[in-house]
């Protein structure tokens, strides 16, 4: 007989937690950015040129990371329902 090892409950609760920290990484990343913006005010030199450019840089790393944990959510809300389905629940 088949069988899968697998807490469908806890592959669910991971994936909201997952969800949860990269809400507040979007949110802690939207409110850096306007800080960045903020301090054109008074660094505005060719160091905060190249500053901007590696910020930019790192902030598209950033929104390539939460779009990887969007897709990893989905995944595993998706597995979860598949086990449960499995397990006749």
């Amino acid at each position: 007989m088949a069988q899968i090892h697998v807490d469908p409950e806890r592959m669910r609760q991971f994936e909201r937690e997952l969800r949860e920290i990269r809400r507040k990484c979007a949110d802690r990343r939207k409110i850096f950015n306007q800080q960045i913006q903020d301090i054109r005010g008074f660094w505005n030199d060719d160091k905060y040129r190249i500053f901007l450019q590696k910020q930019e840089k790192f902030d598209l790393d950033l929104q390539r990371l939460e779009q990887r944990a969007d897709e990893y959510c989905d995944f595993l809300r998706r597995k979860a329902a598949a086990a449960d389905e499995y397990l006749g629940r």
